[in-house]
């Protein structure tokens, strides 16, 4: 059912089905948490539905390791894999090429700093290596992209094929961000990224959140109508 329903949703998005059998899901964080799970498990199903789905993920560790995409995502035929180890180890992991991804959480010392302690600067890099990474192939026959979370990646999509429909789905962590900078979080760049994230968010055909509080929060920390936002249950293997 949960595929079903994502299928119906991804199929009201575009004009022609045909055209939009091929999905891009892509993730910017390496194997860590629930979100990598929902792709993996979609992506894993939805080719007995007709659907020709390709992963682009961050990756972390060499394979066999959990971090790892390759490792994780095993029996995902389309896998682009973006490897993080080069920018853990550089001076500052989220200026590198390809940059690590930033956290939606505020960890000292963690090489993935918070979205709301970047700047401007830190920003456009982002936008422009991922706007580099999807540009090299990945939406190539693309009819619809799945984006995992509110990230630069929006950004990238939008540089790259402002046509393409667009499917956000929201896993939590960034709304318990939100929920902080609403808050008065004493975050430098919080705001910025609030309003960042509010304007991916509207520029996405579909919202998807996995219960119905998560869409209200959504709806509220996004500034959207809430019928913008459908609720689709996790599925489980």
């Amino acid at each position: 059912l949960f595929h079903e329903t994502l299928c119906l949703f991804w199929r009201r998005c575009g004009q022609n089905r045909a055209r939009m059998r091929r999905v891009l899901h892509v993730l910017l964080f390496f194997p860590r948490g629930g979100s990598a799970q929902v792709v993996r498990y979609l992506a894993r199903a939805l080719p007995a539905q007709g659907w020709r789905p390709r992963v682009v993920a961050g990756s972390l560790g060499a394979p066999g390791e959990p971090g790892n995409a390759v490792t994780f995502f095993r029996g995902v035929d389309d896998l682009i894999p973006v490897p993080y180890d080069a920018a853990v180890a550089a001076p500052d992991p989220i200026m590198a090429s390809p940059p690590m991804h930033p956290s939606y959480e505020d960890r000292l010392g963690a090489p993935d700093r918070a979205f709301a302690r970047l700047g401007a600067a830190e920003c456009e890099h982002l936008a422009r290596e991922w706007t580099r990474i999807l540009g090299a192939g990945a939406l190539d026959g693309a009819g619809l992209v799945h984006l995992h979370h509110l990230t630069p990646a929006h950004e990238a999509v939008a540089r790259l094929r402002p046509d393409l429909p667009v499917v956000s789905h929201i896993h939590g962590t960034e709304l318990l961000m939100l929920d902080a900078i609403e808050a008065g979080a004493a975050w430098p760049h919080g705001e910025a990224w609030a309003e960042r994230m509010r304007a991916w968010a509207l520029r996405s055909r579909v919202l998807v959140a996995s219960s119905a509080p998560s869409a209200a929060d959504a709806a509220r920390l996004l500034a959207l109508p809430r019928e913008r936002v459908e609720v689709v249950p996790n599925g489980v293997e």
